[in-house]
């Protein structure tokens, strides 16, 4: 039997993973509809969205620059969501909104918008803005607004990681993509998982008195040998060098809250928030 170590940082980064996988197909498939109505392109998701993990490093210096267009929120110095947008996609769409046709220049990555490029930037951001706002105010814990957005103000701490979602969409014979980045720590600000979907309604609950709600508790990491482990038995009892626990939401398995675990004048077991 093998146990694979894992550290806090990669256990919190799994957990964003799997919480943004139902937001970014949410936000992939109502970009879409609004580029086809509202632009007459007709843009389809294409495929199944992928998931890629970088360091902040890797991150900087070479996945950013290729996405150039961004726009997002950053929720303290080092939590950020964006969605980012690359030149084929602007390029792409663009000459085929201007005029039906998709002969685009052949880009670079640094290379200039033209004129026409930058009227469909312009427009399709002034599109999407407003929908990504709403989503993300959806399931974030605290009021957000969706500006442009420049990720080499961000200040990324050790270990930390940054994913991407990236959603291909299909019009024509062509194929573009989007991406949707977030760092780690996101989910301390919004509950991605159930934006749209199990969102709790508190309209017309002013006679209200309890709100009721299911979470899990669980132990903070506590180390035991191989030799322990297996010779566990019913009734046997180890002890534990940390009262640590976490309080997690069982739909998307996300930390709402952390605690200490003890006991209260009448010798209640007790969770005091940290």
């Amino acid at each position: 039997m093998l146990i694979k170590k894992t550290t806090q940082a990669d256990f919190d980064s799994q957990q964003q993973a799997r919480a943004m996988r139902g937001f970014a197909s949410t936000l992939a498939s109502k970009i879409c509809a609004i580029t086809r109505g509202n632009l007459s392109i007709p843009m389809i998701q294409a495929g199944e969205i992928s998931v890629a993990s970088h360091a902040a490093k890797e991150y900087i210096e070479k996945i950013s620059p290729s996405i150039k267009y961004k726009i997002g929120v950053q929720f303290d110095e080092s939590s950020f969501i964006a969605i980012g947008i690359d030149s084929n996609f602007v390029s792409k769409s663009s000459y085929y909104w201007a005029g039906g046709r998709l002969d685009a220049p052949v880009k670079t990555i640094n290379s200039n918008l033209t004129g026409c490029e930058a009227a469909f930037l312009k427009s399709f951001i002034e599109l999407i803005q407003p929908m990504i706002q709403e989503e993300l105010n959806n399931c974030a814990y605290v009021k957000v607004e969706i500006s442009a957005f420049d990720d080499n103000g961000i200040a990324f701490k050790n270990e930390q990681r940054v994913q991407i979602n990236t959603v291909n969409c299909a019009f024509k014979d062509e194929e573009v993509s989007l991406s949707i980045i977030t760092s780690d720590g996101v989910l301390n600000y919004c509950n991605l998982k159930n934006a749209g979907e199990t969102e709790i309604k508190l309209k017309d609950t002013r006679n209200l008195l309890e709100l009721n709600t299911e979470l899990e508790a669980c132990f903070e990491p506590f180390q035991l040998t191989m030799g322990d482990i297996l010779n566990l038995e019913v009734g046997q009892s180890f002890i534990m060098n940390d009262n640590a626990v976490s309080l997690i939401n069982p739909l998307d398995k996300s930390v709402i809250k952390k605690g200490i675990l003890g006991s209260g004048d009448q010798n209640n077991q007790l969770v005091k928030i940290i």
